[in-house]
């Protein structure tokens, strides 16, 4: 009788590894259920859209947390709604909007000229240039920093403007919330 591998049962294993990530998700407080899907939009670099992927995990993640996601009160929309009243509106949590958002490569806009740019969108805008390789290249080094360039963005999706508070306000914020 030849010897069976592992391989013989090509579902075992996934499944096992299945239920061990799960229980480490309920250990440490984290969702269970599928990853937060980033939509991404065009053209776009295979290491750019890991890299967003990832972001958008975390900062999922991230806003799954109440003290994370009550972060969106401290900000306005243009009318002075609270963006937390905005998110209610549209009838989403904030990592349900997060998901609706469409990330595009914005390397050759002019916002991602200035070198210290690593994503950009308008108040009220659903799509999200990321700057090309200085994201990437960000978001290997800092994951987490990353996920939070991801949620300052979802704030200006929602329509909060800039200056005031200004863009590293608005991070030093999101940081200091979002562990």
């Amino acid at each position: 009788m030849p010897h069976r591998n592992r391989s013989s049962h090509p579902r075992l294993l996934p499944s096992v590894l299945l239920v061990a990530a799960c229980s480490a998700c309920a250990a440490w407080g984290a969702p269970i259920g599928p990853p937060a899907q980033a939509r991404l939009v065009g053209p776009i670099s295979l290491a750019l859209a890991r890299s967003v992927q990832a972001a958008v995990e975390g900062a999922a993640l991230r806003l799954s947390d109440t003290g994370c996601s009550g972060v969106l009160a401290q900000f306005a929309d243009s009318r002075g709604r609270p963006l937390t009243e905005v998110l209610e509106e549209s009838g989403q949590t904030s990592g349900d909007y997060l998901t609706s958002l469409l990330f595009l490569d914005g390397t050759a806009t002019r916002p991602c000229q200035n070198a210290l740019s690593l994503a950009w969108t308008s108040p009220g805008s659903r799509g999200v240039f990321v700057c090309g390789l200085r994201f990437v290249q960000m978001a290997r080094r800092d994951p987490r920093y990353a996920s939070i360039v991801v949620i300052h963005e979802e704030a200006h999706a929602l329509g909060l403007g800039e200056n005031p508070p200004s863009s590293a306000e608005i991070t030093a914020r999101i940081a200091g919330r979002c562990r």
